[in-house]
């Protein structure tokens, strides 16, 4: 298993910074997700480490070993894409084989190391057919395969499930997950899907205009995101700006649109009078039991909307909007007009800070 080490590094496309001084740490066998929207040097990043685009400053690193200015071919490092990039005229076991034929490894070997591969991605019996008689997911598979069968220090994946529908992106999901598991491997995987992220990472680094803005376990990125972008593009929330009345406690209470609220702040002091932005997640948003709750406030229903499991609740607290998740058996009381008494605990309240 090997770490990965970033220092500092850089890439310009002419006027545009597409990666902004970014510095990581990646664990040894860890399963590290890169996400953000287009555009933000995710997959720059990624493809630094493979080395198809050279960093203008910086260092990277596999283990103890500076990797900055060594060949694709001489890093060892599976690389996995989004379009599967299989050979049309080969077979799969062919495609799987490329890169060891490539690397000039004895004919009995690689026959040896494809048939073990294609049945750790459980693709064993699929070898001589080609890749336009397969799915999109068994294509993904093949070009797991692919990767893993050099027997890489890293696997690197680029945003690999992309091109599958819903059924088999989650299939995916577990297979990647498992092969994770099964083999121990240090995976850097580029995502602009936050579920994905969610659901698999170990932990994540989010990105924005080229500059790592939050790195953290899935749980602590999207509780205590570190501003307003990062709470945004993790998932739903409700942003409602305010002013900082008093600190004590860990806790400060913010004047809001919908009165006083005592929020918390992680990883920053704010100080009294300072402008925030709170972020609440819809399901943070309860009913009030038996009138008591932290947080209270009065809001009218405006729309319901079922989503099956779950179901959207779009509300108003005088003029504010706001989005509540409820489940169905909670929505079916909640007809448009109802009033509903709700309240937020502090913790769920997120004093970010307004720039």
């Amino acid at each position: 298993m090997t770490p990965i080490r970033i220092d500092n590094v850089t890439k310009r496309f002419g006027p545009t910074v597409a990666v902004d001084g970014v510095t990581l740490r990646i664990e040894a066998g860890e399963l590290f997700f890169l996400l953000g929207p287009s555009g933000c040097g995710k997959t720059t990043l990624l493809r630094i480490l493979a080395g198809f685009v050279a960093p203008d400053a910086g260092d990277v690193f596999f283990a103890d070993q500076r990797i900055t200015q060594l060949p694709p071919r001489a890093r060892d490092a599976g690389m996995v894409f989004q379009t599967y990039a299989l050979w049309p005229h080969m077979t799969v076991a062919k495609n799987v084989a490329f890169g060891l034929n490539v690397r000039k490894i004895k004919r009995d070997e690689i026959a040896r190391r494809v048939e073990r591969v294609l049945k750790l991605v459980r693709m064993e019996g699929y070898g001589e057919r080609r890749p336009n008689q397969l799915s999109g997911g068994q294509q993904q598979r093949v070009a797991l395969a692919r990767a893993l069968v050099i027997q890489p220090r890293v696997l690197l994946l680029d945003e690999p499930l992309s091109n599958l529908d819903a059924r088999l992106r989650d299939e995916m999901r577990e297979e990647i997950r498992r092969l994770h598991e099964e083999t121990g491997l240090t995976m850097v995987y580029v995502t602009h899907d936050q579920k994905e992220a969610l659901a698999l990472a170990g932990r994540i680094g989010v990105m924005e205009r080229g500059k790592l803005v939050q790195v953290g376990t899935p749980d602590g990125v999207y509780r205590h995101p570190a501003n307003r972008f990062v709470a945004g593009f993790l998932g739903d929330s409700n942003f409602l700006p305010g002013a900082v009345k008093s600190v004590a406690d860990g806790k400060c209470t913010v004047e809001t649109a919908l009165g006083m609220l005592t929020a918390t702040p992680f990883a920053w002091a704010p100080q009294p009078g300072r402008r925030v932005v709170c972020s609440i997640r819809p399901h943070d948003i309860l009913p009030a039991a038996d009138g008591t709750g932290a947080n209270r406030f009065s809001a009218k229903v405006q729309h319901v909307t079922f989503l099956g499991e779950v179901c959207h609740v779009r509300l108003t607290s005088g003029e504010t909007p706001l989005l509540l998740v409820g489940t169905p058996q909670q929505a079916a009381a909640w007809q448009p007009g109802a009033a509903l008494t709700l309240t937020i605990a502090p913790e769920n309240v997120v004093a970010l800070p307004e720039v």
